[in-house]
């Protein structure tokens, strides 16, 4: 069973991606703070982090910087989610930054697509090569039937 190891410091976020992906066969842990995902994951080696980037203690990307860093977990992927919109972005105020839908969707299939990357031996084309060295923008709609 793969291991997901949750990191988000509002506990109805954190509870429901533990939810959903609990539902759907994954191993979830789940913590609040940066500083103590570090740990878990030192100790328990998951197959993936889905980590806020805004954490009251490190922020996310200084999570993944301590995650990179550590030679026993440097290849754990992280994806890294925020609730937070640009300065300019339409619907800005008064947005919900809670997620939507049942949880059978788009975080089912974010995790999938992680790790499968995980199980794959090697890049199969300098294309897949590029992705995974410049990073990619992931977009998930929330409770939508896989394409």
């Amino acid at each position: 069973m793969k291991t997901i190891l949750v990191v988000d410091d509002d506990l109805a976020i954190r509870e429901f991606l533990s939810d959903a992906l609990a539902a759907e066969g994954y191993r979830v842990l789940a913590v609040g703070t940066g500083r103590r995902a570090f740990e878990i994951a030192k100790e328990e080696r998951p197959d993936l982090v889905l980590a806020d980037v805004m954490l009251p203690d490190l922020s996310g990307r200084e999570l993944i910087r301590r995650i990179k860093g550590n030679e026993d977990i440097s290849s754990t992927p992280v994806i890294v989610m925020s609730a937070a919109l640009p300065s300019d972005a339409p619907g800005r105020r008064g947005a919900d930054p809670r997620p939507s839908g049942d949880g059978r969707g788009g975080v089912h299939r974010l995790a999938q697509r992680e790790l499968a990357e995980v199980e794959r031996p090697a890049h199969d084309n300098a294309a897949d090569a590029a992705v995974a060295q410049t990073g990619q923008r992931l977009d998930v709609v929330q409770g939508s039937d896989p394409a």
